[in-house]
């Protein structure tokens, strides 16, 4: 009896506070909507965002990358340069993890570990 009283609340409480999709942050629809690929290509890797047309936001000014590789508090930032729909990371060849932060407007949206071999 008291297990099925505890199921039966703890049920009631995820109905009770759980969101809609129309409820949801605007990041969390962000994050779902921005997919990364990358191409490494000789010396550069491509990342893409897939998806920026459905977010309907500028991508030339709100959605960022920074692209950061090293172990423990040693941490160095790499170059990233954006084109008209992908970003390009320069001479990546001799770090074989990098870290990327995905940023719009200024608020991180999500990290992604980008594994060189």
């Amino acid at each position: 009896m008291f297990v099925r009283l505890f199921v039966l609340s703890m049920l009631l409480s995820i109905f009770a506070w759980a969101q809609s999709e129309d409820n949801m942050p605007d990041m969390s629809q962000v994050r779902e909507m921005v997919k990364i690929k990358w191409e490494p290509a000789g010396k550069n890797v491509k990342v893409f965002l897939v998806g920026k047309e459905a977010l309907n936001v500028d991508y030339s000014s709100e959605m960022y990358i920074e692209a950061k590789y090293g172990l423990g508090d040693f941490k160095k930032s790499l170059t990233v340069v954006r084109n008209k729909d992908y970003f390009l990371i320069s001479n990546p060849q001799s770090y074989k993890d990098i870290k990327l932060k995905v940023k719009w407007k200024d608020q991180e949206v999500f990290d992604y570990d980008l594994h060189l071999k």
